[in-house]
């Protein structure tokens, strides 16, 4: 087991896992508690050519400051999550991030998102602007491929 500061100092454990602080960490796993993730690239493409939806990919850190940020943007937005249900969502945290060049079109910064079409490949010509661009560029697919 990794070493963690957060496991082994109770304070800074009480502090982060507190109600008043609920945002202090991001899930490892995923980017937020209110939406459905899958959590390795592998099983999202699967699902979004199974299903034939639209895949929306999130690749974030949990030491990443504005990924920190970014989550409660996520899980307050009632737009992003009635759009998400339209979606395969992928969180991609930290050592799960894809080492493939495709997925950094245009570099390895985080947070960085991602869509792709209902047969796994990346619509390099939807892009966000900042955090509040999100859900309309998640509008934008889902206009693009109606179920």
């Amino acid at each position: 087991m990794a070493f963690s500061i957060i496991n082994w100092n109770p304070i800074i454990r009480n502090f982060c896992y507190s109600p008043a602080f609920k945002h202090c960490l991001i899930n490892k796993k995923n980017f937020g508690t209110s939406l459905k993730w899958e959590t390795t690239l592998e099983t999202g493409l699967q699902k979004i050519i199974t299903r034939q939806k639209p895949g929306m990919i999130v690749v974030h850190k949990s030491w990443c400051g504005a990924c920190r940020g970014l989550k409660p943007k996520f899980e307050s937005s009632k737009d992003i999550t009635h759009l998400s249900e339209g979606f395969v969502m992928i969180s991609l945290a930290d050592d799960n991030h894809p080492k493939d060049g495709k997925y950094m079109p245009d570099g390895d910064y985080v947070p960085r998102i991602m869509f792709l079409n209902p047969q796994g490949v990346l619509l390099f010509d939807i892009i966000n602007e900042d955090a509040e661009s999100i859900a309309s560029s998640m509008k934008r697919v889902l206009n693009k491929f109606p179920d």
